[in-house]
């Protein structure tokens, strides 16, 4: 099994030898945590309707959306997540950086959906500065995607009405 876009730090046999790659030991759970975005964020302790905005002729929602405390944070990060009112679903999230530089943020720009066993996923998600920016600093393109492969992860449609911490039982609105 390979591993596409990692090629060069694969050991041949298909596992990941990631000892001397310390920038992909942040970027492999880096990419997974904004592939979860959308499910994770609704479990956000804090969330505070932001206001409204219109970029590129399209109409968002902003919500902001953190853990702990609302104020800036040395150990946590905050988000403000973009709701495009057209689709409902989010389509942008600017976020910081805690744990690399304390001064850093970024926007993702989620793309592409495509509805998966009921659940709307962004195939292609790309970062930049900041919502205006058109510089991509980083893009994942997801190629396909599964539920209950494992054995153990049910399938969407598997799940019965639960809490909004089961990221399976969300939808892709906030």
């Amino acid at each position: 099994m390979g591993w596409p876009g990692l090629e060069g730090i694969s050991d041949g046999a298909g596992r990941l030898d990631l000892r001397d790659h310390e920038s992909t030991l942040f970027y492999i759970p880096t990419y997974h945590y904004f592939f979860e975005f959308p499910f994770r964020i609704a479990n956000a302790g804090i969330v505070q309707y932001a206001g409204e905005r219109t970029l590129g002729g399209f109409s968002y929602d902003l919500v902001y959306a953190t853990w702990r405390d609302a104020d800036p944070q040395l150990d946590v990060d905050q988000y403000i997540v973009w709701i495009g009112r057209e689709s409902g679903l989010i389509e942008k999230a600017q976020f910081t950086v805690r744990d690399k530089l304390r001064w850093a943020t970024g926007t993702m720009h989620f793309s592409d959906f495509r509805q998966v066993d009921g659940i709307r996923i962004p195939f292609d998600m790309t970062v930049t500065i900041d919502p205006e920016d058109e510089s991509v600093l980083h893009r994942m393109v997801i190629e396909s995607v599964e539920f209950g492969l494992d054995g153990v992860t049910p399938k969407p449609n598997q799940l019965k009405d639960g809490p909004v911490s089961n990221p399976l039982a969300i939808q892709s609105e906030f």
